[in-house]
């Protein structure tokens, strides 16, 4: 590794290291990054649904770990899992995968606890506890299985047939899972909980996902390209979507910018090159062509949400030709 950071030293001048210590793991612990800030308690809050639906047998092994607490396996884990956390916790920056190397060790916990032969009955306030989260991952249970065919009604005014198949078959397994717990048959309520998962991961990602066209910007933006490119050499300018996704489907040279960018890059090369604007930035950007005594024409209009942000994107593809 040493002669790989030597090199990447000599070559960016250390600007590499700037950029990645200084700014992004650094800027990451003092801010919140790219608009996903949040609180301490963040992940507490959001481990129902990130852990889901190992989430529920994670927290019934909370007694199991507290008692065993002294037990050189279950300490391993702990020590695994609560420095970690805490730091993540307190780090400003937060995405929800970046706790992802913590749960192989909640979910070890959570086997032993639904494997250990002397299960003990829960105090009274460690079971209400304990049904009120079995609760809330029921309904965590139900919306994952309920929000795309609901967004595929709401955004695109279509029935998803297999999207609502999918939520009819999980939400009854789900409901089985927690009747089997109650009945102390905890590998079959295993079983339950990960068939309903299977089902439902299986329906969203491989059919559900792919059909709802209103999220899949980048390859929508890609045909419209197509279809109006005026050279073979075309480059597209964008902003404000500049997404990576984009520079996948159309190519490196693709410039992910800003308004003023975008402008320039109509000057640079008015005959082959192609721009993408967002509504709140037309104005800005007609006025700067205007300056430059370019025409703009109209070629496309691509609306839709950008998945990274959760808005709503008004976007208009435009060339220009030289004005009088």
């Amino acid at each position: 590794m040493l002669p790989w950071f030597i090199a990447i030293a000599v070559a960016s001048k250390g600007e590499f290291f700037a950029t990645a210590v200084g700014h992004n793991l650094l800027g990451k612990v003092a801010t919140g990054q790219q608009s996903h800030g949040a609180p301490p308690g963040y992940y507490l809050v959001a481990f129902a649904l990130t852990f889901w639906p190992g989430s529920l047998f994670a927290a019934l092994a909370v007694p199991f770990a507290w008692a065993m607490r002294r037990d050189s396996a279950v300490r391993f884990c702990l020590c695994w899992i609560l420095p970690t956390w805490i730091v993540f916790e307190l780090i400003l920056t937060k995405l929800p995968h970046y706790v992802l190397p913590i749960y192989p060790a909640i979910a070890c916990l959570a086997a032993a606890g639904l494997l250990r032969p002397d299960r003990r009955d829960p105090s009274r306030w460690a079971a209400a506890l304990m049904r009120t989260f079995a609760a809330l991952w029921l309904v965590v249970g139900i919306a994952l299985s309920c929000w795309l065919p609901l967004a595929t009604w709401l955004i695109e005014a279509r029935v998803d047939l297999i999207g609502v198949l999918t939520a009819f078959t999980a939400v009854p397994l789900l409901i089985w899972t927690l009747l089997l717990l109650r009945h102390a048959k905890a590998i079959h309520a295993v079983a339950c909980a990960g068939t309903a998962a299977l089902v439902l991961f299986a329906s969203v990602y491989a059919y559900q996902l792919p059909h709802l066209q209103t999220i899949w910007m980048s390859p929508r933006i890609a045909e419209a390209v197509a279809r109006a490119r005026p050279c073979v050499r075309t480059i597209l300018a964008t902003a404000p979507y500049i997404e990576p996704s984009l520079v996948f489907v159309l190519g490196t040279g693709t410039e992910l910018t800003d308004v003023e960018g975008v402008a320039e890059h109509l000057r640079r090369d008015p005959a082959c090159g192609l721009a993408l604007v967002g509504a709140d930035e037309r104005s800005s950007f007609l006025s700067l062509l205007g300056a430059a005594r370019l025409v703009p024409r109209e070629l496309d209009h691509i609306r839709g949400i950008n998945y990274s942000s959760g808005k709503w994107l008004e976007l208009t593809l435009y060339a220009v030709s030289p004005g009088g």
